[in-house]
């Protein structure tokens, strides 16, 4: 997700602590490894929205699946809030992550409030696609 790329827990403890000691390539290297985690967090939670739909069990992947947008929803809002000179193509796109965090918070709660599992399905195309871009 550019530069607005979720820093996971495990990768935390695993990073240099001050900036003079990242190099850029460390910070490509860092931000692929990110990617990656994310497009696999994303594609792991689409896989178990429709195989846990098909069984009728799907509201524990649906709040995952929440968790996760709500990370990216606070890494975007971390970044657009601590960035003074922020790019406007970053920020664009970490207004994008906050509006698709948002629909996936609404839809997840009319999915689980209604249990319309056809809604559930638009859920797991999203991070699928998002999954995709990440990967290009």
């Amino acid at each position: 997700m550019g530069n607005t790329s979720l820093k996971t827990i495990n990768h935390q403890h695993n990073l240099p602590h001050s900036g003079s000691d990242i190099s850029e390539t460390d910070n490509h290297s860092d931000l692929l490894e990110q990617r990656d985690v994310e497009v696999k967090a994303l594609i792991s939670l689409a896989d178990r929205i429709e195989n846990e739909v098909k069984d009728g069990s799907f509201e524990d992947a649906l709040r995952s699946n929440s968790r996760l947008w709500g990370l990216f929803y606070d890494k975007a809002m971390t970044d657009r809030a601590l960035s003074k000179s922020m790019e406007f193509q970053d920020y664009k796109l970490n207004e994008n992550i906050i509006k698709l965090a948002n629909f996936v918070f609404k839809k997840t709660a009319v999915v689980l409030d209604k249990k319309d599992y056809g809604q559930a399905a638009i859920l797991a195309r999203l991070n699928r696609e998002i999954a995709d871009g990440l990967k290009s």
